[in-house]
Order: structure tokens, then sequence, then C-alpha cells
């Protein structure tokens, strides 16, 4: 079931930082996988934090969980939330789930998707 998530932004973590907010996003071009550093609201902040903490194939310890941003699936409701798609995988299992984000953090995760260069990422910090 693996590999499903080819091409999508790994999702890795948010942080705060001297009162400011980052989000790590993995992504995959041209063969090299890095690992960037990106400016965020608070409240994309907890989102992500909020996204790191579902565990919808239990909580096995020793046991990662993966998480990609699922491009194409954005959408709102009446009260002004926005959702996209995310893949969660673990192991041999991965499964696509909607979850509620900040559209600043779903403008940001597409971004990533299209980027096809790694000099386009220059203006950001790797995280290592």
């Amino acid at each position: 079931m693996r590999n499903h998530h080819k091409g999508l932004p790994e999702i890795i973590t948010a942080f705060e930082r001297a009162g400011h907010s980052f989000g790590v996003v993995s992504i995959s071009i041209s063969g090299a996988r890095k690992k960037f550093e990106f400016d965020i609201d608070p409240e994309s902040c907890q989102a992500i934090k909020r996204l790191l903490n579902m565990k919808p194939f239990g909580r096995k310890r020793g046991i990662k969980y993966h998480y990609y941003y699922s491009p194409g699936s954005e959408r709102s409701d009446d009260s002004s939330r926005t959702y996209c798609q995310v893949r969660i995988e673990r192991e041999d299992s991965g499964k696509e789930f909607e979850v509620e984000a900040p559209k600043s953090l779903i403008d940001m995760l597409s971004w990533f998707f299209q980027v096809k260069e790694l000099e386009e990422l220059s203006h950001l910090r790797e995280f290592k």
C-alpha cells in the first residue's frame, strides 16, 4: 500500500521559535528528498499539530506515521472553514482523510506540490 504518496509533500512538523510559527515539509525533486522550513501563522501551526496527532490505525509504540498533503480536493463550507485531503500512512496501511486547515496553510502546501525545481525553494531554510 506504500508509495501512493509519490510526489506528495510530506508534512513533518510545526513549531514555534522566537515568537514565530514554522512548518516543515519534505519534498522530492529529481530524486533528491529535502526538508524545508517555512513561516506560518499560529492557526496553521495548530492545524499541523492536530493533524500530526491523528493516529487512525492505532497508537502502537515504535510505529511511525507519515502525513502527505493530497492536492485538488480543497473545499470550504458556509462558516468559512476550509478543508483539504491528507494521506496518512503507517507501515502497509494508508488512507485519505479530510481535515480542517486554514486557507493560508492549504495554499502553501499546494505551492509545495507544484514546485518542480529546487531553485524555487532557495529562499527557504533547509531543515536538518
